[in-house]
């Protein structure tokens, strides 16, 4: 699938090796990726598709450190673990007090505009 994701994080920005790691991950190939912070504990957002929360581990952390996202339930999920969580579309919550992690929301791209941006990339290199 090609998408334009919109990656929002909270703490440590995320690196072009990471957002590669997120794409193989989520088995999609990403076009324009923009990057986002969470500055706050709190995070809510609208997302016309799935959308993932992903958290890469937090091992400095104890597992009392929750994220705690709210669908139907409260969900609480410990920060110091490496896990993915998928949601359906639409207005969703998150409160994290500490520790890493990344919400990707995106809108549907197409596959000439991933090899656009592939050669583009290629001729900026050479």
């Amino acid at each position: 699938m090609f998408v334009n994701p919109i990656v929002y994080y909270r703490g440590t920005r995320p690196t072009e090796k990471y957002l590669q790691k997120l794409e193989k991950l989520l088995d999609m190939h990403f076009v324009d990726i923009r990057l986002k912070p969470i500055n706050d504990t709190r995070f809510v957002y609208e997302s016309p598709y799935i959308s993932h929360i992903v958290c890469d581990g937090n091992p400095g952390l104890s597992h009392k450190d929750t994220l705690m996202y709210r669908d139907l339930q409260n969900y609480f999920l410990p920060v110091t673990g490496k896990w993915d969580v998928s949601l359906w579309r639409g207005f969703h919550y998150v409160y994290c007090p500490k520790g890493d992690y990344q919400v990707v929301t995106y809108t549907p791209s197409t596959g000439i505009e991933w090899c656009l941006k592939k050669v583009c990339q290629w001729f900026s290199q050479a």
